[in-house]
């Protein structure tokens, strides 16, 4: 199976259908849970407001007041206006209400807009190459820090809006999540190629829209996201404060076969030869009953790593819902939260980004061939 698998990417990959490929057999875009509508726009719809915060009763950050929001904001607001002058003009991105679609399978029969008192919400449509648009949604806590989260496969947005605004709860960052082409509300194709693009576009915006600094950016790739989250952490020119990465894979033909020791150039995701050049601090996670993603996937990730923070192997998980085990939960948020504190201390007063984030480690020359990705990402 693993001979016939990488044989046919192989020549596809020479035919220049590699791409076309990869779109039919690993990408799953589900049916869209969710719609954008323009803020201040009139028509036809009426949609209630849903104050749409976390269930989980666990308390890791004390929010009781709620006061702390309202200065956090007026910090916040004062923080870009410092930094206006790094800013492009936010008129070309306009806003847009989170619309999460009713469920026919569930008692949500309701479509309503998704809003909260510990974050503000808002959704944007990026610019992607030919014309192309991508959706993102921005859940901003005013904070130091901010999350830029790559989803999973087989979901979109609106099925992964509870998780993002736990993360926002209880680690007290704002989150900015992008979602994938071809998924959603996003135009274009899904391949590994384009959501690399994807995360390039996301991470843009952060910087010269809203006015994040690069040691502010803490990068978290889930499962299929931990592919374009690498991939950006170790380019030098985006530079980063941090990297979480959730199940993910040491490369996409590792998946299907562990007995690959040299990386092809026309794998998907090769992450076990990227992350060996991200010099920012890494938080790796994977569940011990992972029967889709095996936990030396993430081993194997750790043991290339040079500035590993922590490599948790949690117990009683599978591949997802580590957020949500009963057992797990409360440990999973308290290790986000010391992992952003560790990145503060870390980041404070950084001199040379580029230098101290993610330049290429000088103890070690790249090992592997040209990759697909060097001549088709830019």
């Amino acid at each position: 199976m693993q001979y016939f698998v990488t044989g046919i990417l192989y020549s596809f990959s020479l035919c220049g259908l590699r791409n076309k490929l990869i779109h039919l057999v690993v990408f799953r875009p589900p049916q869209t849970t969710y719609e954008l509508r323009l803020r201040k726009q009139n028509n036809n719809h009426n949609y209630k407001e849903k104050q749409q915060n976390s269930s989980d009763k666990i308390q890791i950050v004390d929010l009781s007041n709620r006061n702390d929001l309202q200065i956090n904001k007026k910090n916040h607001i004062q923080q870009i206006q410092k930094r206006k002058k790094y800013i492009n003009n936010l008129e070309e991105y306009p806003e847009y209400d989170f619309i999460k679609l009713s469920n026919k399978s569930t008692d949500e029969n309701e479509d309503y807009i998704i809003c909260s008192d510990i974050c503000h919400v808002t959704a944007y449509f990026l610019s992607l190459r030919k014309n192309k648009k991508m959706a993102c949604v921005y859940l901003n806590r005013y904070s130091e820090q901010i999350i830029l989260f790559s989803h999973g496969n087989a979901c979109d947005l609106g099925m992964i809006i509870d998780k993002l605004l736990k993360l926002v709860e209880h680690t007290n960052t704002s989150v900015f999540a992008y979602e994938y082409s071809g998924y959603g509300q996003s135009d274009g194709v899904s391949n590994d190629v384009n959501i690399i693009r994807n995360i390039y576009a996301a991470y843009t915006f952060l910087i010269h829209q809203l006015g994040y600094k690069p040691t502010q950016i803490i990068v978290y790739g889930y499962s299929i996201g931990s592919g374009p989250s690498i991939n950006l952490a170790s380019n030098p020119q985006y530079p980063i404060g941090g990297l979480i990465i959730q199940s993910g894979f040491s490369s996409g033909l590792r998946v299907i076969s562990h007995k690959i020791d040299e990386t092809p150039f026309y794998d998907m995701f090769p992450n076990i030869d990227q992350i060996q050049y991200v010099s920012c601090p890494v938080f790796i996670m994977h569940g011990a009953n992972d029967n889709i993603i095996s936990d030396e996937h993430a081993k194997q990730l750790a043991k290339n790593t040079n500035n590993l923070y922590e490599l948790w192997i949690s117990q009683n998980v599978g591949h997802c819902g580590i957020e949500s085990d009963y057992l797990n939960r409360q440990q999973y948020f308290q290790k986000l939260q010391k992992f952003i504190k560790y990145i503060q201390m870390e980041n404070t007063n950084v001199p040379d980004l580029i230098t101290k984030n993610t330049a290429i480690c000088q103890r070690k020359t790249p090992t592997t061939k040209q990759h697909f990705y060097q001549t088709k990402i830019f």
